[in-house]
């Protein structure tokens, strides 16, 4: 069973003043409330043209991963959809757009996502209008998918150059455009001053929000004394995970008599030889209230289809979330 639940929104422009031709993004965050995952063969479609629905983007329909904060989205699971739109050539109107998760054979699904904008004239600039820019350069601290215990605070700073004709001043804000609200808690915060082709470190205080299995991102721009966007969107993407203080650990040793000398998988090494990893995941997993001891463990990866549990006694990074639908494989760090 397909069936999708709208979570959240956002918008790079305020939707209520968009000036005609403009560009901009849109992000609704859903979660898939079926039984089946959301993967290769399902879109998101234009919906309701007949009865008024402006398309606003490039094509009628997308396919999921082209548009989605991840590839797939297992039952569960929530995911961004991000659709790049244009504002319409007349100003002075109001216009809707709706879309929905369509699956393989076509069948459209799950509540629709949608949003309603007003257009406006685009701002002239008088002939002695000079523009600002700004040019991300690198990540200073805590680059994409960085793991975070749920709770702790950072430091996000991102280098970045000023590449436009006017220099950063009063007036001058990052602002937050797009993504997770909850790791800020302000949307507006002042820039470092910067001349024309000057390079400056820009900071924001955040917090790791409640642990997760989806990575938390948000998107920030710069906007000048006027209120104008502009320059490269800046990000910040991590994993909130929950904190391990030990005291919930089950401790084993591969070398525990009981099965030391036991085989590891369908390999020939034994578990006092190369059962590191195996006794880990068992320890890792008592934590997550599956109690099994290595040699226990070591026979439930043996059921495992092929790729999921072992290669010879090598067991595959993925075989714990394999073995357990609560436990969720993010991936290596």
């Amino acid at each position: 069973m397909n069936d999708a639940l709208f979570v959240s929104f956002s918008s790079s422009h305020d939707l209520d003043r968009v000036p005609v031709g403009e560009q901009f993004t849109c992000s609704w965050r859903i979660r898939n409330t079926g039984t089946t995952p959301w993967g290769a063969g399902y879109r998101v479609a234009h919906i309701h043209a007949s009865t008024g629905s402006q398309m606003l983007a490039v094509q009628d329909s997308f396919p999921f991963a082209e548009v989605a904060s991840l590839p797939t989205a297992a039952p569960g699971e929530e995911v961004e959809i991000n659709i790049p739109m244009t504002a319409p050539a007349l100003s002075g109107r109001r216009y809707f757009t709706d879309w929905q998760l369509q699956d393989p054979s076509g069948n459209l699904f799950g509540e629709i996502i949608w949003l309603r904008l007003v257009t406006v004239p685009q701002p002239v600039a008088p002939s002695s209008f000079r523009s600002s820019n700004c040019q991300f350069l690198e990540d200073i601290s805590v680059e994409d998918g960085t793991p975070m215990d749920g709770g702790t605070p950072f430091l996000k700073q991102w280098l970045v150059k000023n590449t436009g004709q006017r220099k950063w001043g009063a007036g001058y804000r990052l602002v937050f455009v797009s993504g997770d609200r909850e790791m800020c808690a302000s949307v507006s915060h002042l820039v470092p001053e910067a001349e024309p082709g000057e390079e400056v470190v820009i900071s924001v205080e955040m917090t790791a929000p409640t642990p997760r299995h989806q990575p938390y991102t948000s998107g920030w721009r710069l906007h000048d004394d006027r209120n104008i966007p502009f320059g490269d969107k800046l990000w910040v993407k991590i994993f909130s995970i929950h904190k391990l203080d030990g005291s919930d650990i089950t401790p084993y040793s591969q070398n525990d008599p009981a099965w030391k000398h036991q085989v590891v998988g369908n390999g020939t090494r034994t578990m006092a030889e190369f059962g590191c990893l195996i006794t880990c995941y068992a320890m890792m997993l008592s934590t997550f209230n599956e109690h099994q001891t290595p040699w226990e463990l070591n026979n439930r990866f043996l059921t495992l289809p092929p790729g999921h549990g072992y290669n010879g006694s090598d067991v595959f990074f993925i075989a714990p979330a394999s073995a357990y639908s609560h436990v969720t494989f993010v991936g290596n760090f």
